[in-house]
This record gives structure tokens, C-alpha cells and sequence, in this order.
């Protein structure tokens, strides 16, 4: 595209045919865009900032001749002469120099043509004057008047005398010529010698100058990273090697370490104000907003201890009391249907119908609450919870209780911890003090009322109660049972066959149906009676488990058993102590009910002796007993639930739902409120895969072919240190009409020993029909089964195979269950 210029029309393809010298050629020069020079340049143009200044040229006859300056660089570098325009320059001469070089190209034109038209006649001999000879001399003598006719004949002898002198003197005219060429040709020579060696001067200080050049960028290259590294050095004693980082580059993607992001949020915290004009206006080098944000989004999207969340809960924790800091740890779980995956870690295999384990910071005296660590099909250990028990002491957060399950983990991990009856507590790690135990009253419940509907309750020696007795209930032709019934969902525990899935198990041991009971028993059954006063006291037992907090307005209208454990505590206590001597006698046939006396017994125990012992700490009057409960958590994973689907997944899809549901309708989880008490943008999460079940180099291993491709793989892996596993290869090539094998040339190829090939069919028996569900140590304890029955075999060749083996189970279990 040709330069124009916007002001006087100047034209680069015409401009630079005008002018041989570089230096004195017109140059172009695009409108800058810098505010401070863009409005002096658009005012000499006549043009505005609407104008699309991108093609606009101003050229260089507009500029004072200061303006301009050699380009030394190009000329040392690249040997090209050229005017460059100085950084400061503004346009300042208003000449119509497209105006006088029109004149001067018009006059130019014309006399072109006048030339062409002599030239056009004298080809065609209409030229009206003779053409001389330019060497000839002209006769300037005047001729003689006396005599005409002696005037024409001595006009003759003259002619060839003067004819016969000129060519003489043409001759003596050539050699002179001839002679002057020959010294111009010498002098032309010397003169082009002369050019040679100035010349090849030119170019060596030309190398020598792109040799300094080079010298010098490198001196200047060493000199800024010598400045980088000193500018760094003094910066480390203020800043992360991140911030640092930051400051250099503003663009660079970097991964903020836990610290970084909790000081980050700190200062958030004291406003969004305060955080933009330390990171704007003081230019302090921390994380976006973006980037503060994906960081708590991806918080929940790992499994294990969620290290994290130390930094979430101690931004917060820092604007709480020691009150509000007291909390116990939540043990729960929710069904999820992931791919089979092998954890190398905890060497073990889970997936399709497996359980989501969360363990939740939940405080006493606050609805806040943060899940701090998720794993799939979790094993409880001693170990996990004393490390998270640490961890949270170091950042001032005291756990008084650990709540979990009624069910036979939960009675495992109180054998583990020498958990009973009468030491229903374990040591705080670091400061001595008993962290009681507890089991959730709603899981609880839901082991009593189904080992009622499918054993039944022996509550004395003679009398049990089942669930006959809401059959006779609804035979009843009692109109106050009718009545009565109309508003329960008794019902359900006959139609329901699990009633764990059940929504809400309180509502079914209601106070109506406590009154129904007590209805149908003055008819005179002793069964129904004590069913009544069984589930009256279960009730009771329930609702002061799990009672809320509440003012002291509130408090006043409720019954007992509906205010805060504490506010009442003798006629609590009366409640608490007749469910336990209830709870003492209760016989049940049940396998999942053989911990639940336990479960109630030490959960009443341990409330009595955390309340007495915060009383003491904290001068409190009550406590609100569903904090002790499983409700919080549970919420969460019936949220979580209704997003997540039942068909299978991704490990990393179901931990995006959950972080998901937590950061949107969590709204007491600390990360949501992180989240909003520092005003980040609202963005939408999107999920990103990042699963990887199985290794790419066995996905399209069938089960058929396993057992060859491994034989193949585990010589080839092997070979060098096991020789008996197969031969190596060579190439074959041909030579002189024969073929020889190229032993410095190995294909790579292992040809397996018959020897091998019989070990590993031996092998593939062992692990073809493996199960594994929620065993610890897979790997390990086959592969030490395996080598106490073949000791002769290596234990390498034995885990590689057993390992790889499994991995192509897996892998051909998900393309089954993605068939289905």
C-alpha cells in the first residue's frame, strides 16, 4: 500500500524515484498514538480523535530539520542509509510542496515531449535545417564579388582542400582521443583499486562495529540481568519469590501459595477500598481478584486434608472469639457413583457404588461450619483425626467433641481410640483436655426405628415391641387415632424398606403418634403402653438432641426439650437419664443395632461432661445441641445430591458438584462466606476435566488380551535385569546375497521364554477374578500372597504384573459401565 501524506499529498512511490540519495529521500511517518503527542499531531492534520488515524501519514517535509537524524543503528547493522524521526517531534511546516512538484513533473513532461517529436523528425527527414559535421570547421572567409565564374571554380579547389585538411586533422583528432581514453581507462582503474580498499575498509569497520554493537547489547543484557538479581536480592527481604515474580511480569500465570493467598484475603478483608488502593495505588503485588477466586473454588476439588482450608478458617477465625472458636469434628458420608480408580497412594480400589467421606469443622456455639477434609470410601484412622486436631490448635481453633455415625465404623473407631461407656473421651494432642464423643442422634434415630420395623425392641423380658403395633393403630376404629394419624407419615416405615433414604426420621416418631400410641394402650394391651412410653421418651430424647439456637424470648414458650441443653438442666437431665436407664435394659437382635446402646450411652455421658467443662471455659449458660449434630453437614450432601446424578463419573466431576453446591447454596460453609464478605466477582464455575483413571497405553486392552500384552510389556520392561523373561532382537540385514543380524543394532523387541509365558498365565489367575472393594493395600498384600506360593519368581516382575493387570481390570470395568 503507498504512503500518503494526510497534508500536503506527498506520495512515497513518486517521492522516492525523484531522489537517488537516501538521505535526502521523503519519508512517512504514522500519527503516534501517545495522548501527549497524538493531540498535537491531530491539530496540524486537521483530524479528531473519531478519525481512524491507522493509515494516516504525516512525511518528513513537515518537519524542522532538527526533528530529523541518521539511523545509525540500521546503517552499522544492516547497511541501510536512512532519516529517522525523533521521539520529541511535532509537525510544525505547513508548505504545498504536492503543488510545485506537480509544476516541475508538468515541465519535465513537456520537454519529453518536444525531444520525442524532434527525434520523430528527423527519422522522417522533415528536419528543415542540413545537419554538419560537428568535427568539420566551418568556412567563415567572405567570397570574392570581382568575377562569378572564377568565384565557382576556385570554390572547388578550395572544397577538396579544405576536405582533405579536416580529415587530417580527424585522424590526429582520434589518436588524441584514443590517447586520453587510455589514460582516462588507467585512472578509471587506480580510482576503482582506490574503491576496493575503501571498500573492504568500510566493511571491516562495519564487522567491527556490529562486533562492538553485539559486545555492548550483551554488556547491556548482562548489566539488566545483574540488575534483575540485585533488584530481586533486595526485594526478597518484602516479598514472596511470587510477588516478585508479579512485579517483573504482570501477565505470568502463577501458582499462589496458601500464604500468599491467605495474606491476600486478609487484606480484603478489612474492604475492598483498603485492598485497591494497597495493590493500585501503593502497586503491592498480590493476587487478582480472579485468581482469589479460583483459588477457593478449587479449595473442595481434591481429596485428602484439604490444607487450603486452614487459610480460609483462620482469615475468618481471626474476627471470632474464643467461644466461637470451640467446634467439633463432623465425620460424614453420602453415596456417589464413581469410575473405578486405583488410589497408589492408600493402594486401593474404589468406584461405582462407593461413599463420599467429609470431615467438618462445625463450631458449638455458631452455625459456621467448613469441611476440611474428602475422601472416597475414607477408613477412619487414629492418624487422620490427630493430624487434623493439630492442625487446627496451631491456628487457635479447639476441638471439644468428634461426632460421627451410629453404625459399625464408627464402634471400630472407638475401639481403636479405647473409647467406652465410662471413658467416652480421648486427649487433646497438645493441651491434654478430653475431646468427648459423640453419635449423631439422626442417624440414630434412623437405627432404632429400623431395627423396630424389622426385629423389633425387647424392651422387657416378656415384652417387645414391633411394628404391629402401627399396623393396630391404623385397624383402630378410634376417631381421635384417625384423627391423629391423618397428619403423621407412620406410614412409611410400612411401605419404606430402607429407612435410611428416609427425608426426615424425626417426623416420624411425632407427637401425634406418641398420642395415638397412648390412645390404643387404655384399651387394656401392656405391649402398647410401654410402646407408648418407649417412643415418648425417644421423642423427648430427639428433640432436646437437636435443639437450635434461640433468644431468650423464644426460649420462654418452648418446652424442655425444645430449648437449649443447659437452660433447664435439671429437668433435662430427668429426660437424659430415663433414656439412658431405658437405653441399659434395651434388647435388640439387630447386627447394625449391637453398637447402638453404645452410641446412646456414651453421646449422653459425653454432653454432660462438654457441657460442664465449656461452662467453666466460657461462662456459657446453654448450648445449642444440633451444632453437635450431623444437620449442617447433612444439608450439604442433600444439596449436593439433588446436581448429582446417579450415573457414573469422574472423581474430579463429583468433587467440581460438591465445591459447586458448597460455594452456592452452602451458605453457613466458610468458603461461601469468604466469598462474600470479600465482594470477589460472581463467575460461574466450569468444570474441567482432569481425570486420569487409566493409563492411555492399556485403554484399548481387552481382558482376552491382557495376559499376552503384559507378557510382553514385563519382558521388555525387565529383560536387563531378569535375562530368563525373553531374548532381545536384532535387525536383519541383507549383505553380499545373505543376510546378517546387526547385532549393534537392537530392535527393542523382546522375544518371550516359554519359561515366562508359563509364570505369567500362573499369574493371571490370581488376578483376574480379584475383589477389592474397600480393602487397603490391594497391590501389596496380592503381591505378597503371590510371592510366598512362587518365592522362585521375582517380587518386581510380580508387582509390575499385578499392578499394570489391575489397571487394565479398571479400565475395561468403566468401558462396561459406560456401555450400560
Amino acid at each position: 500500500m503507498t504512503k500518503v501524506c494526510v497534508v500536503c499529498g506527498n506520495r512515497a512511490s513518486e517521492t522516492d524515484r525523484q531522489i537517488v540519495d537516501p538521505l535526502q529521500k521523503v519519508t512517512y511517518h504514522k500519527i503516534p498514538i501517545s495522548v501527549s503527542r497524538n493531540k498535537k499531531w491531530l491539530e496540524f492534520c486537521s483530524l479528531t480523535k473519531k478519525d481512524n488515524i491507522n493509515n494516516k501519514f504525516v512525511c518528513s517535509e513537515h518537519f524542522e530539520k532538527h526533528y530529523l537524524e541518521r539511523d545509525l543503528k540500521s546503517e552499522l547493522l544492516d547497511g541501510v542509509k536512512r532519516m529517522i524521526l525523533k521521539r520529541e517531534a511535532v509537525p510544525t511546516i505547513k508548505t504545498p510542496k504536492r503543488l510545485k512538484r506537480r509544476k516541475s513533473e508538468d515541465s519535465e513532461q513537456d520537454q519529453h515531449k518536444k525531444r520525442k517529436e524532434e527525434i520523430d523528425r528527423l527519422l522522417n527527414s522533415d528536419y528543415p535545417q542540413p545537419i554538419t559535421n560537428p568535427f568539420r570547421q566551418k568556412n567563415t572567409k567572405p567570397k570574392s564579388p570581382r568575377n562569378k565564374l572564377t568565384s565557382d571554380t576556385s570554390d572547388d579547389v578550395v572544397e577538396v582542400e579544405t576536405s582533405s585538411l579536416s580529415r587530417r586533422q580527424e585522424t590526429r583528432r582520434l589518436k588524441e582521443l584514443e590517447t586520453e581514453n587510455k589514460a582516462l581507462k588507467l585512472k578509471v582503474e587506480e580510482l576503482e583499486q582506490v574503491v576496493v580498499k575503501k571498500n573492504e575498509k568500510i566493511n571491516l569497520a562495519k564487522t567491527e562495529m556490529v562486533n562492538i554493537t553485539i559486545a555492548l547489547q550483551e554488556l547491556k543484557d548482562i548489566e539488566n540481568r545483574n540488575l534483575n538479581i540485585r533488584v530481586k536480592e533486595l526485594l526478597k527481604g518484602h516479598y514472596t519469590e511470587n510477588q516478585i515474580r508479579r512485579v517483573f511480569n504482570n501477565k505470568e500465570v502463577i501458582s499462589w501459595t496458601n500464604e500468599e493467598m491467605q495474606q491476600a484475603f486478609t487484606i480484603r478483608m478489612f474492604g475492598s477500598d483498603v485492598h485497591d488502593y494497597v495493590c493500585k495505588e501503593l502497586r503491592y503485588p498480590s493476587p487478582s481478584l480472579n485468581e482469589m477466586l479460583r483459588w477457593v473454588q478449587k479449595v473442595h476439588q481434591q481429596t485428602g486434608f484439604l490444607i487450603p482450608t486452614l487459610g480460609i478458617l483462620q482469615v475468618l477465625g481471626s474476627r471470632m472469639d474464643s467461644q466461637e472458636r470451640e467446634c467439633v469434628l463432623l465425620i460424614g458420608r453420602t453415596k456417589v457413583h464413581p469410575k473405578y480408580y486405583y488410589d497408589p497412594v492408600r493402594d486401593q480400589i474404589f468406584g461405582k457404588d462407593a461413599y463420599l467421606y467429609c470431615i467438618c469443622v462445625q463450631s458449638i456455639f455458631s452455625d459456621w461450619h467448613q469441611i476440611i477434609y474428602i475422601d472416597i470410601d475414607l477408613i477412619y484412622s487414629t492418624d487422620i483425626l490427630m493430624a487434623l486436631i493439630n492442625e487446627l490448635h496451631e491456628i487457635g481453633f479447639n476441638v471439644a467433641g468428634i461426632t460421627a455415625m451410629c453404625d459399625q465404623e464408627t464402634a471400630d473407631l472407638w475401639t481403636e481410640l479405647d473409647v467406652s461407656t465410662e471413658e467416652h473421651f480421648i486427649r487433646h494432642p497438645k493441651t491434654k483436655n478430653p475431646i468427648y464423643m459423640f453419635c449423631c442422634p439422626i442417624s440414630t434415630l434412623t437405627v432404632i426405628l429400623k431395627t423396630f420395623v424389622e426385629d423389633g425392641l425387647l424392651v422387657q423380658e416378656d415384652v417387645s415391641v414391633t411394628k404391629d403395633i402401627i399396623q393396630k393403630l391404623y385397624e383402630s376404629n378410634h376417631p381421635e387415632i384417625t384423627q391423629l394419624l391423618s397428619t403423621t407419615t407412620l406410614d412409611s416405615l410400612l411401605n419404606d424398606s430402607n429407612v435410611s433414604e428416609m427425608d426426615s426420621v424425626g417426623d416420624v416418631i411425632s407427637d401425634n403418634f406418641v398420642q395415638a400410641l397412648k390412645l390404643l394402650s387404655e384399651e387394656g394391651e401392656e405391649s402398647i403402653g410401654v410402646a407408648a412410653t418407649l417412643f415418648e421418651l425417644i421423642r423427648d430424647w430427639y428433640d432436646l438432641l437437636t435443639t437450635e439456637r434461640k433468644t431468650s424470648d423464644e426460649a420462654e414458650d418452648l418446652s424442655i426439650t425444645h430449648q437449649e441443653y443447659g437452660i433447664n438442666i435439671d429437668e433435662q437431665n430427668i429426660v437424659l437419664d430415663g433414656m439412658y436407664d431405658t437405653i441399659e435394659t434395651l434388647k435388640c437382635s439387630s447386627e447394625q443395632a449391637t453398637c447402638l446402646q453404645q452410641a446412646i450411652l456414651i453421646s449422653m455421658n459425653s454432653l454432660k461432661k462438654l457441657f460442664n467443662d465449656l461452662r467453666q471455659i466460657h461462662d456459657c449458660k446453654s448450648i445449642p445441641t444440633r451444632n453437635l449434630t450431623l444437620f449442617n453437614l447433612n444439608r450439604t450432601f442433600d444439596a449436593f445430591q439433588e446436581n448429582n446424578p446417579s450415573s457414573i463419573q469422574p472423581t474430579s466431576k463429583i468433587l467440581f458438584e460438591l465445591s459447586k453446591t458448597i460455594l452456592t447454596r452452602d451458605q453457613s460453609s466458610l468458603s461461601s462466606k469468604i466469598v462474600e464478605e470479600t465482594r470477589l466477582p460472581a463467575v460461574e464455575m466450569v468444570y474441567e476435566a482432569s481425570d486420569a483413571t487409566v493409563d492411555p497405553s492399556v485403554a484399548n486392552i481387552s481382558e482376552k488380551q491382557a495376559c499376552s500384552n503384559l507378557i510382553n510389556y514385563v519382558a521388555t520392561t525387565l529383560r536387563e535385569k531378569y535375562e530368563y523373561l525373553g531374548d532381545q532382537t536384532f535387525v536383519i540385514e541383507r549383505k553380499d546375497n545373505s543376510y546378517v543380524v546387526m547385532p549393534e543394532m537392537p530392535t527393542g523387541i523382546v522375544e518371550p521364554s516359554k519359561l515366562w509365558m508359563e509364570q505369567a498365565r500362573k499369574l493371571e489367575t490370581y488376578v483376574s477374578d480379584i475383589t477389592f472393594y474397600r480393602n487397603e493395600n490391594v497391590v501389596e498384600n496380592l503381591v505378597n500372597s503371590i510371592s510366598r506360593r512362587h518365592p522362585k519368581m521375582g517380587v518386581d516382575i510380580i508387582r509390575l504384573y499385578v499392578q499394570r493387570r489391575i489397571m487394565i481390570k479398571l479400565n475395561n470395568m468403566n468401558r462396561d459401565l459406560e456401555i450400560v
